[in-house]
């Protein structure tokens, strides 16, 4: 979609205005996330407003989500190394079972959002990878948990890094284990400039006559465009690109899917803002 929008401004670059610039970023995925090099870098500094886009296949092609405010969380990732002492299956007694002690510590994890979180609030915790052993009779001394903790609220975020150090070290203490626990607080909430709200519906209306604007409701996956917002003020978008037929699979899974007529939406909606701005 931006390789199409380069295509066209550059087409009629004796027209514009001023200049744009278009962001091919890295490391979108690896937290802190590369938006903020570019941000460090100073190549953006005399930047006005940033626009950016992302599918979303819970809408079909034809839709854009559009919202003023929040419309991303704060996402962090941890890992737990937790060390005991390995022994024989048979003689558990003479071990410290980390495979047994990181059980209880995903529970424990997943009981901090529930018990410590307003259910007016917005927070997940979510285990994404627990490793233990290799052998069916020998008890680990090592095991790692890999999670993601999203929050929009930033004393919320701080609260539940407290509560999962609190639980680590509680548990590992109980059993006689030691444990790291190695905290990245990763992307910033998205937050869109509420002046460019009104300006992004209307430059849809006109650019794409045929193109339903609906709200974005806020979600809880992560976003490093946030970074951006620390320069000038930032919009982003949400593209409909959902399949025309059969079940429609989320980002991040292998079956994920989209509708290709999404491409020419992004893509006028890229040039129309660079135009109308």
């Amino acid at each position: 979609m931006l390789l199409g929008a380069i295509d066209v401004l550059y087409g009629i670059r004796s027209n514009l205005c001023g200049t744009v610039k278009f962001i091919f970023q890295h490391a979108e995925e690896l937290p802190p996330g590369g938006a903020v090099d570019i941000v460090k870098s100073g190549i953006l500094n005399d930047v006005d407003a940033f626009y950016g886009s992302h599918i979303f296949v819970d809408a079909p092609a034809g839709v854009i989500k559009a919202a003023a405010g929040p419309v991303s969380a704060n996402a962090d990732i941890f890992k737990i190394t937790l060390q005991g002492k390995g022994s024989h299956a048979a003689r558990p007694e003479k071990g410290v079972d980390t495979l047994l002690i990181g059980a209880e510590v995903v529970q424990a994890l997943n009981f901090i959002v529930s018990r410590n979180v307003s259910a007016f609030d917005n927070a997940v915790v979510t285990i994404g990878a627990f490793n233990a052993g290799h052998a069916h009779n020998i008890i680990p001394d090592t095991a790692e948990i890999l999670g993601t903790v999203r929050t929009t609220n930033p004393e919320t975020r701080q609260t539940i890094k407290k509560r999962i150090e609190d639980a680590l070290n509680g548990i590992c203490a109980a059993y006689g284990a030691t444990s790291q626990l190695d905290y990245i607080c990763g992307y910033n909430a998205v937050i869109n400039d509420v002046g460019l709200y009104d300006f992004v519906k209307s430059i849809a209306t006109k650019a794409l006559p045929n193109v339903k604007v609906i709200q974005m409701q806020p979600m809880m996956g992560g976003e490093d465009f946030s970074a951006y917002s620390t320069i000038a003020p930032a919009f982003f978008a949400g593209i409909g690109a959902g399949p025309t037929d059969g079940e429609y699979f989320e980002g991040h899974h292998p079956k994920f899917r989209v509708d290709e007529a999404a491409l020419p939406i992004g893509t006028a909606m890229y040039v129309a803002f660079a135009l109308h701005l």
